[in-house]
């Protein structure tokens, strides 16, 4: 049992990091410009995206869950992939308890 938790752990692992490689592929090849109104969301995305990370570190995954989410979402309006697939990343690790795999593959399979 413990040797196919950590298969299924490693092929999550796996699908994550494809998943960022495809999303930071595409956003590399966009050569569209950005407009200013797309700079000041991207930086609020951005900071929505720090934000989330420090609440993380101090106080759990359960109270960054929504604020990574406002950072996908914010990401998501501007057409910025790289910070959709960054920020996807992060929602994936958030878990690692076997009860909560079935979120983290909603959230892998909302993209």
């Amino acid at each position: 049992m413990k040797n196919l938790e950590s298969l299924v752990s490693r092929i999550f692992i796996l699908v994550v990091l494809a998943l960022l490689l495809l999303a930071c592929s595409a956003a590399f090849a966009q050569t569209s410009a950005s407009n200013n109104s797309n700079e000041v969301q991207t930086q609020i995305g951005d900071d929505v995206l720090a934000n989330a990370k420090q609440i993380y570190v101090q106080e759990g995954a359960t109270k960054a869950l929504p604020l990574y989410e406002k950072a996908l979402e914010l990401f998501k309006q501007e057409g910025n992939r790289k910070g959709e697939a960054i920020t996807i990343g992060y929602m994936g690790t958030l878990s690692k308890s076997w009860a909560n795999m079935r979120r983290r593959l909603n959230i892998l399979n909302a993209r």
